[in-house]
């Protein structure tokens, strides 16, 4: 009898990194021993999942941007009753709101769960960061910032587990008549589009007849990002919501990061734009510096530094052919280190031993 494991997240979203990771496992396993749930508040992506498994499941009080103390009542007993329905065998929570419901539930119906960190998160006053039974952290970074930080959890239990991603050839060519400049994600202040904005405008015209620039993703920044461009006559085109985002990013040729949220692990984006063979200019974010180096994989710039940013794509659009040894350089470092096959039997092998 195959095993049941509920994906227990937030909204599934099409400019989520979360969400891209989760469809990228999903997609991958092969693995007939287990059976998936997915248990959401809600989002764009829903029907993009239940492609994949007709199992998904909607429910905005696991929403955490809505938490409050009866949400989080409520959401523990509801998923105590849907464990017990669905005879879930391990919960596998996606961020720490959703891991500390699981806790409680567990502490009734003894279920094994499992919490994936994403990002960096400080210590929080009434919610456990590591709530679960077992960790998996995604950058090396991470798990040494958690085991530092919580010294008395057991070290066996925490997994390092990076992000899988979906590859393509490294032959592959590009022919743009124009070079393509993007900037997307969640259209948040912590991913500070603002200063991408910002260093555009201050490009020169002949930058503007070698390049387009565009700006795709969805969130509540969107209103006052797309009134400042035009306000400002800023010379970025809006795509809207790319569903998925990895679809144009496999025609344009420069991929612009530029979160200065301090909780930042190691954005799904960039490694989708690195396996589609574009440059990376990006912001000095915290979870940074284990896996790319300025100058050999792209180009870093000082996070919230629109002027830097500026000179660094102003430079990337007048020597993008020079540049094309990083991108051959950080799309094999991606390859090699970001197998989604290899990822995904780490997990499983994880939800064995459990």
């Amino acid at each position: 009898m195959s095993k049941r494991i509920l994906i227990l997240t937030d909204d599934l979203k099409y400019s989520c990194g979360i969400s891209s990771y989760l469809y990228n496992f999903l997609s991958e396993n092969k693995s007939t021993e287990y059976e998936f749930c997915i248990l959401c508040s809600g989002g764009d992506a829903v029907e993009r999942f239940r492609k994949i498994t007709p199992n998904v499941f909607i429910d905005s009080i696991y929403r955490e941007g809505e938490k409050t103390y009866l949400n989080f009542l409520v959401a523990i007993f509801k998923l105590l009753v849907f464990s017990w329905r669905h005879e879930i065998n391990i919960v596998h929570a996606q961020n720490y709101y959703v891991a500390n419901i699981a806790r409680f539930v567990s502490y009734i119906n003894r279920i094994k769960t499992i919490q994936t960190h994403h990002n960096f998160f400080k210590k929080t006053k009434k919610l456990k960061l590591m709530a679960c039974q077992y960790q998996i952290v995604v950058n090396d970074n991470i798990k040494e910032y958690l085991l530092k930080s919580y010294p008395h959890f057991p070290k066996s239990n925490v997994h390092l587990i990076h992000y899988g991603i979906i590859l393509n050839d490294v032959l592959f060519t590009k022919s743009n008549p124009k070079i393509k400049v993007i900037a997307a994600g969640r259209l948040i202040k912590e991913k500070d589009f603002i200063t991408y904005l910002n260093a555009v405008k201050l490009l020169p015209d002949r930058i503007f007849e070698k390049a387009d620039f565009y700006l795709a993703g969805e969130g509540v920044e969107l209103d006052f990002l797309l009134k400042k461009i035009e306000q400002e006559k800023i010379r970025v085109t809006y795509l809207g919501n790319l569903k998925p985002l990895v679809n144009f990013l496999v025609n344009s040729d420069i991929f612009v990061f530029t979160s200065n949220w301090d909780s930042e692990g190691f954005p799904m984006s960039i490694l989708e734009a690195a396996t589609t063979k574009n440059l990376i200019i990006t912001s000095n974010f915290n979870g940074l510096n284990i896996h790319f180096i300025d100058g050999v994989h792209g180009l870093v710039y000082k996070s919230t530094d629109f002027l830097a940013l500026a000179s660094k794509i102003n430079f990337a659009i007048e020597n993008l052919d020079k540049l094309n040894k990083n991108i051959i350089m950080f799309q094999r470092y991606t390859q090699e280190n970001f197998s989604l096959s290899y990822s995904v039997q780490k997990v499983l092998d994880l939800y064995k031993t459990v």
